[in-house]
């Protein structure tokens, strides 16, 4: 139960950090495409950040999915460079004791995406 705790919660830190990687580098190059439109307005930085705000709920809504993707595939080739999965596997623990904390969290930024889709996103 450690074991997958500690999985899960590397896991969550690598989702955390593409994700917001992710979506900031989108709507960086939104604010980039835009950036000619923005210089003619008098308020122009509060209004990018304002624009940038308001991107960033339904590219981050889009990017999560791609977020756990890449996380699951960064976390899992650490984790092989660093021995843990063959410590973890010489140790006894098998299938779910590995991969069990991978996919709670998969799941849980699965329905937490859809339920933030559902309610959040569309007001």
């Amino acid at each position: 139960m450690r074991l997958a705790r500690y999985f899960a919660k590397y896991y969550l830190m690598a989702i955390s950090l593409t994700w917001f990687a992710l979506v900031v580098l989108v709507v960086a190059a939104m604010l980039i495409e835009k950036a000619g439109q923005l210089t003619k307005q008098p308020e122009a930085v509060t209004t990018a950040l304002k624009l940038a705000l308001l991107n960033a709920l339904p590219f981050g809504y889009q990017m999560l999915p791609l977020a756990c993707f890449f996380a699951l595939i960064i976390v899992g080739t650490f984790m092989a460079r660093r021995g843990e999965w063959l410590a973890a596997e010489a140790g006894g623990v098998k299938g779910m004791g590995r991969w069990g904390g991978l996919a709670f969290v998969t799941l849980c930024c699965s329905f937490g995406a859809y339920a933030a889709g559902e309610t959040i996103l569309p007001m």
